[in-house]
C-alpha cells in the first residue's frame, strides 16, 4: 500500500548536524506557563496551532502547559493573557498522600533485568536497542530480534523496527495478534520505559506463571518502541539528562526551520478535518504534515498494521491518566463505543484511567490520530485502537525519577488483559462481602461481563479448596456475545463442623478458548449477618440537599435510583449532596461494609461524585473498588468518582474505620462552570454487619422471638409465640456479661427500659419454662 519515501542526499544531512545546538536550545526553549481562560476557550487555543490536548486545565479559569518561545511568542501577539506560575501555585496542584489503599499492582516485584537509563531515568535510544537486543540474546525462544518495518527510513535515515514475541517468534503463525506501540511524540519517554518494563516481566514470568506462559503461548504480541526514533534522538541531544520537550519528528524543509511534523496528526481516515484538531501552519506542535502519510513513520506503522490482522493495538502517549477511544475528530460516538468502553474499563480496572474520546476525556476533538485509522480504515479488518495518556497532570512530559517504577507498574495489569482479551476474556464479578453464614444457604452473586472480541463457549468451574463447606453448581457455560452479561449465582454453605472465624478458599476458573484464567477468593465463617436496604425508590428515606430525587430513567432495580439530576445533565457549578435519614451503629466485634449498585457519566479531571460517611467528626469519604483519588481540581487525594460508566456496578465500602459510632451516609456531587453530563446514580443502597455470634443457638427452639425494634434506643420489645410458658429474658453485652434480667410474660408484649445502655451490641437470652431457648442479637443505637 505504502512505498518508502526518498531521503535527501547525505550531504544535506551532514549538514544538518552541524546546526549549532545553541541554535536547537533557543527554538526549544520551553516553559511552564498559565494562561488565563476567562477570555479565552480551549478551541480558539487549539486554533492557533497550540497543543492543548495536554496540561492542567481548570475549564473557565486557567490552563498550564509547557510552551516555547515561539508559542509564547504567537500568545502574546495575539493579546492572550499569561504568566509564568510560581512555586506557591505549582505545590497547590501536586497531589498529597492518598487516603485509599494503593493497588496491589504497585506492590509487584520489578523485573530482575530492568534497569532505569541514563537521560534522567529513561533511556536513550542506544539504551534501547541494547536492551531489546539483550530480550532476545537471553529468550530467543520467546522474542525476536529487531525487525525493520520493509525499508521505511526516517528523514535522518534511521529504520522504525518491531519485535514480536511468542513462543515462536520467528515464524508469523494463525494466532491472536495483538499490537503495542510508543513515541509518537519525541517528548514521552514513560511510554517506551512501561513497555520495556512490560516486556521484560513477560520474558522472566513466563516459565514461572502458568497464566502468562499460556498467553504467550497462544498469542502473537508486536512491540513498536520508538516510532519517532529522529525526535526522540534529538531531545537526547537538547538534554543529555532528560526534559527535552521536542515533540514532532524531524522532517527539516530548512535547516533553519525546525518544522517537523506531528505524527499523531499525519494518519489518513480524519487527516486534515479541521484546523482546530491539527494545524496547517509548520512551527504549530500538531502540525500534520502536507498529506496524509506524508511522513516514513506513519507511513511504516500502516504498513504494519495491512500486514498483519491486529484485534487490538495500544498507543502509548503521556500525560493525564487517561484512556482515548474512536471517535476523535467529531463529537458522535463510534459505531462500536460501548465495546471501547467496556474493553477500556477492563484495561484500567487497577489504574482507573478516566476512559472516552478525546472530548469525553481532555475536552478537546483532533483529526489524524492513529486510533481512528487503526480502527476504521479497512471495514474488514477492525482493530480496537486505543491511546493511554500515563501519568499525572503533575507528572509531566518527564516524570521525576522516583516515578518511574511505580509508573511502569501502573499499566502492567492493563498490558497483560489488553492481550487476553483478543480471546475469548470474560470478567468475573463476586458481588456481595467475603463472608458465610454458619447453618444457612449463602447465595453467592456473580456477574458475568463478556469483553474479549474472539467469538465462542466460555466456562466457569467453581471448586472448594479447603474448608468445610458444600457448593451447590460447580460448572457454568455460557454462550455469551461480546458486550453481553449475565448475573448468576451459586451456593455455597458450611458445615455443620465448620468453625466460627474459619476460611473457606475457593477456586474460580474461567476457560476462555485457548487461555484460562484462576483465582482464589476466602470466605470467613460468621455466625449471622443483620443488614437494612435503602431500595431508592422514596423520597421520604433523604435528605436532599440541590436537585438531588428519583430518577425513574435510569434504576438497577425498579421503579428509580437517586440522581443528582433525575432526568437531566446536572447543572454546571453544582455542589449538591443527599443524605441517608438512616442511622447506622457499627459494631466493634464484627465486619460491616456499606454496598450499592452505581452508574455515573461524569466530566473526568474535573467534576466529581463522592460517597461519605457522616460522623460526628463531618464527612469521611469512603474508599471503594471503583473510587479513584481525586486530583487538586476535585477533592484532592480522596477518593470519587468521574469518567464515564454507563453500567450498573456494585460498589463495596468497608465501615470498620467508624466501628463503635453512629453514622449515616451522604452523597456529594461537585461540578465546574463548563461540561455537563448526566451524573451519579445510586440504587439499593445496603448496610450489613457479619458477626462471630450466631442469631440462634444450638437449642433449636420449635417457637419464634421477635424483639423490635432493631437496633433501638429507648425500650426494647419482646414478643415470642408461646403463650403457655413464662420465663427469663437476660440481656447480656458483647463479653457475655449479664446487663439486665427480667421475667418473660407470655400473655402480653414484654418491654424492657434501655436508656442507661450504652451503644453498642446486646444478645437477648430467652429461657421458657418448658426448657426451650433462643438467643437474638439487636443493637443498641
Amino acid at each position: 500500500m505504502f512505498s518508502n519515501k526518498s531521503l535527501f542526499g547525505i550531504a544535506f544531512i551532514l549538514m544538518l548536524s552541524i546546526i549549532s545546538l545553541s541554535a536547537q536550545e533557543i527554538q526549544n526553549d520551553y516553559k511552564l506557563i498559565k494562561v488565563d481562560l476567562r477570555d479565552i476557550n480551549m478551541s480558539e487555543l487549539a486554533a492557533l496551532g497550540l497543543e492543548v490536548d495536554h496540561g492542567i486545565h481548570a475549564p473557565g479559569r486557567y490552563w498550564m502547559n509547557y510552551l516555547g518561545e515561539n508559542e509564547r511568542n504567537l500568545l502574546s501577539s495575539k493579546h492572550i493573557k499569561f504568566t509564568i506560575p510560581d512555586p506557591e501555585e505549582l505545590a497547590a496542584v501536586r497531589p498529597r498522600e492518598d487516603v485509599c489503599p494503593k493497588p496491589e499492582q504497585l506492590e509487584h516485584p520489578d523485573p530482575n533485568n530492568f534497569r532505569l537509563g541514563k537521560m534522567g531515568g529513561y533511556y536513550t535510544l542506544a539504551e534501547m536497542n541494547s536492551i531489546l537486543d539483550s530480550m532476545h540474546l537471553l529468550y530467543p525462544n520467546l522474542i525476536s530480534s529487531r525487525i525493520d518495518i520493509s525499508n521505511f527510513k526516517t528523514f535522518e535515515g534511521r529504520p522504525i523496527q518491531y519485535l514480536r514475541m511468542s513462543n515462536q517468534p520467528n515464524t508469523v503463525q494463525n494466532k491472536p495478534k495483538i499490537l503495542y506501540t510508543a513515541l509518537h511524540h519525541a517528548r514521552e519517554p514513560m511510554g517506551l520505559t512501561q513497555l520495556i518494563y512490560f516486556m521484560w516481566d513477560l520474558l522472566e514470568n513466563y516459565s514461572k506463571d502458568p497464566e502468562l506462559k499460556e498467553l504467550l503461548d497462544n498469542s502473537e504480541l508486536y512491540f513498536v518502541p520508538c516510532i519517532n526514533p529522529d525526535g526522540y534522538e534529538y531531545n537526547y541531544a537538547l538534554k543529555p539528562n532528560g526534559g527535552g520537550m521536542w515533540r514532532k519528528n524531524r522532517h527539516i524543509d530548512n535547516p533553519n526551520d525546525s518544522q517537523g511534523v506531528d505524527l499523531n496528526r499525519n494518519y489518513g481516515l480524519t487527516w486534515g478535518y479541521d484546523d482546530t484538531g491539527s494545524s496547517p501552519t509548520g512551527n504549530s506542535d500538531v502540525y500534520r504534515g502536507t498529506a496524509a502519510f506524508s511522513e516514513p513513520e506513519t507511513q511504516a506503522i500502516a504498513f504494519l498494521i495491512d500486514q498483519y490482522p491486529f484485534s487490538l493495538a495500544l498507543n502509548y502517549h503521556t500525560y493525564g491518566n487517561y484512556l482515548i477511544h474512536p471517535w476523535n475528530h467529531i463529537d458522535d460516538p463510534c459505531p462500536d463505543d460501548e465495546s471501547f468502553k467496556n474493553i477500556g474499563r477492563t484495561y484500567a480496572q487497577q489504574n482507573k484511567f478516566a476512559i472516552g474520546t478525546a472530548q469525553e476525556t481532555v475536552g478537546y476533538k483532533t483529526n489524524g490520530g492513529s486510533d481512528d485509522w487503526i480502527y476504521a480504515h479497512d471495514a474488514g479488518q477492525k482493530v480496537y485502537s486505543m491511546t493511554p495518556e500515563l501519568g499525572l497532570q503533575e507528572d509531566g512530559f518527564w516524570p521525576a525519577k522516583s516515578r518511574i517504577r511505580d509508573l511502569a507498574k501502573t499499566t502492567l495489569k492493563g498490558n497483560q488483559l489488553w492481550s487476553k482479551m483478543a480471546h475469548r476474556y470474560f470478567e468475573l464479578s463476586i458481588l456481595d462481602p467475603l463472608y458465610l453464614i454458619k447453618s444457612t444457604d449463602n447465595q453467592i452473586d456473580i456477574l458475568i461481563n463478556r469483553i474479549g472480541v474472539e467469538p465462542g463457549q466460555v466456562t466457569l468451574k467453581v471448586k472448594v479448596l479447603s474448608g468445610n463447606a458444600q457448593i451447590s453448581k460447580s460448572i457454568f457455560n455460557y454462550s455469551l456475545n461480546t458486550n453481553q452479561k449475565k448475573i448468576d449465582s451459586f451456593t455455597l454453605n458450611p458445615d455443620a463442623s465448620a468453625q466460627i472465624g474459619s476460611e473457606i478458599k475457593v477456586e474460580l476458573k474461567k476457560e476462555m478458548g485457548l487461555i484460562n484464567e484462576f483465582d482464589t477468593v476466602t470466605y470467613i465463617v460468621q455466625g449471622s449477618k443483620i443488614s437494612e436496604v435503602d431500595y431508592c425508590d422514596e423520597l421520604s428515606t433523604i435528605e436532599p440537599q440541590g436537585k438531588w430525587g428519583l430518577d425513574t430513567e435510569f434504576y438497577y432495580s425498579a421503579p428509580s435510583s437517586f440522581s443528582d439530576s433525575p432526568g437531566n445533565d446536572y447543572e454546571n457549578e453544582s455542589n449538591s449532596s443527599m443524605i441517608f435519614n438512616k442511622e447506622y451503629f457499627i459494631p466493634t466485634d464484627g465486619q460491616s461494609f456499606l454496598t450499592f449498585w452505581t452508574r455515573w457519566d461524569i466530566e473526568a479531571n474535573y467534576d466529581f461524585a463522592q460517597v461519605y460517611a457522616v460522623t460526628e467528626e463531618g464527612n469521611i469519604p469512603l474508599c471503594g473498588k471503583y473510587t479513584k483519588s481525586g486530583n487538586s481540581l476535585q477533592d484532592d487525594s480522596q477518593p470519587v468518582y468521574d469518567g464515564n460508566n454507563t453500567q450498573w456496578l456494585k460498589e463495596q465500602m468497608s465501615l470498620k474505620d467508624f466501628a463503635g459510632q453512629t453514622i449515616k451516609i451522604g452523597v456529594r456531587f461537585v461540578s465546574d462552570e463548563l461540561e455537563a453530563r448526566d451524573g451519579f446514580f445510586i440504587d439499593d443502597v445496603e448496610v450489613s454487619t457479619f458477626s462471630e455470634v450466631s442469631a440462634i443457638n444450638e437449642y433449636n427452639p420449635t417457637f419464634n422471638l421477635n424483639i423490635y425494634p432493631n437496633p433501638a434506643s429507648s425500650v426494647l420489645n419482646i414478643e415470642a409465640n408461646q403463650q403457655n410458658y413464662s420465663g427469663q429474658m437476660i440481656i447480656r453485652d458483647i463479653l457475655g456479661k449479664q446487663v439486665i434480667g427480667r421475667k418473660y410474660d407470655s400473655s402480653q408484649v414484654n418491654s424492657i427500659d434501655i436508656t442507661l445502655l450504652s451503644p453498642g451490641i446486646y444478645f437477648l437470652e430467652l429461657t421458657l419454662t418448658n426448657g426451650q431457648k433462643l438467643i437474638k442479637k439487636w443493637v443498641k443505637g
